[in-house]
């Protein structure tokens, strides 16, 4: 058994597939999303679709809630926030899903999830300032762009996205070296710090995957599709 990590998707449905194709998930893996599934991207109400079959058809298929997730599930969002979503493609991700509006806004409330905590390591859609990932504030979880970057976080492996990156990184944390991650690789599971996995599919780069077994894991991508 191994377990997948995915990091932001943002409506980019046709990378997704080939990216799930490419890592051969089996339904006894682990799947797991870094959230971020709608906006930007050119067919977010395909990607709520696929990734409902996946979640009913597999036991093992975790969906964490990313920043553009919580804008649509919650209907009082802080004028800031709604203005934010506004220029990052409420209106067409509204208009794109349709009479799917509710249903999906039900199944995403009902499904997502904060945070993933496993033996080795954690994930986050957003960030991690507290090494127990249950203190942090939503926040920091589902927000925060700046926290990773730092490079002070030396707690329990974090894995998360949010802040598009040209290439995956890890972050050791107390000021360590950041060390820019190469796809397939195998590299040792590190105990400490945080790897970053959003790639920015949906501004023309890649979609990522990290596939874990055995202590170990290898870093997967599908590149942007033209049009």
């Amino acid at each position: 058994m191994k377990t997948i990590i995915i990091g932001d998707i943002h409506g980019c449905i046709d990378e997704l597939k080939e990216l799930i194709s490419l890592v051969n998930f089996k339904s006894e893996d682990k799947l797991i999303f870094l959230g971020d599934y709608i906006d930007r991207g050119p067919s977010s109400l395909k990607v709520l679709e696929y990734l409902k079959e996946l979640k009913e058809n597999n036991t093992n298929v975790y969906l964490l809630l990313g920043n553009h997730d919580y804008r649509f599930i919650n209907d009082n969002i802080m004028f800031i926030d709604n203005l934010a979503w506004i220029l990052t493609g409420k209106h067409k991700t509204l208009k794109e899903l349709g009479k799917y509006e509710e249903e999906y806004k039900k199944w995403l409330k009902k499904n997502t999830i904060k945070y993933y905590e496993d033996t080795l390591f954690q994930c986050a859609h957003a960030s991690i300032k507290n090494e127990n990932i249950k203190k942090n504030s939503l926040y920091t979880l589902v927000y925060d762009h700046f926290s990773p970057k730092s490079n002070t976080y030396a707690g329990l492996l974090t894995i998360v996205g949010h802040s598009a990156l040209k290439e995956p990184r890890y972050y050791p944390g107390n000021n360590g070296k950041i060390e820019f991650l190469k796809y397939d690789q195998e590299y040792l599971l590190p105990e400490k710090g945080i790897i970053h996995l959003d790639t920015g599919c949906v501004y023309g780069n890649k979609l990522t995957a990290m596939i874990i077994q055995d202590n170990k894991f290898v870093l997967k991508y599908i590149s942007k599709k033209a049009g």
